[in-house]
């Protein structure tokens, strides 16, 4: 067996483990404990059929100056967790926001194919968040910020909202 150099000797690398541990090998009996109760995921996984729910925006009406401010704030740091590619909004684009929204009550949308040319970009992103039942937020640049407090029936499921709008 070669032997093992220590790491400030020259040309040597440290090895932690010459050979790693096999416990089979060794006779040890690996035993994983089973939990009797059945997994379930979290509760946007739990198979919510979104054409149940009311996909009014709430609370209803525009946002303040105010509010709008606060959330553009706390998007700031955000990352796009959906994507509207070269298809435009399609059906599948609406329910993965409206998931998103379910989860995150403030989510950033990226728009790739964005273009003055069908209207005024702002108010594309104000239709999408129209189809999507949420509150347009801001646009800048190809990223749309959408927001939508919980409804009733999830703040009775103790699912306090997230963000107190002020």
């Amino acid at each position: 067996m070669d032997r093992i150099r220590l790491p400030w000797e020259a040309g040597s690398f440290f090895v932690l483990n010459p050979r790693p541990f096999r416990a089979e090998e060794e006779g040890y009996v690996m035993a994983m404990k089973q939990d009797p109760r059945p997994r379930k995921g979290p509760w946007w996984q739990e198979g919510v059929d979104l054409s149940e729910l009311d996909w009014t925006p709430l609370p209803s009406g525009e946002l303040s100056g105010k509010q709008r401010g606060h959330l553009k704030s706390l998007a700031h740091k955000l990352r796009p967790v959906a994507r509207i590619g070269q298809e435009g909004i399609t059906p599948g684009v609406i329910s993965e926001i409206r998931k998103q929204l379910l989860h995150h009550e403030l989510i950033k949308v990226k728009w790739a194919d964005l273009s003055s040319e069908e209207g005024p970009k702002k108010e594309q992103a104000r239709q999408l968040a129209r189809r999507v039942g949420a509150h347009f937020v801001q646009l800048l640049g190809h990223n749309v910020v959408l927001y939508r407090a919980p409804d009733a029936g999830a703040m009775e499921d103790g699912r306090a909202p997230k963000i107190r709008l002020p």
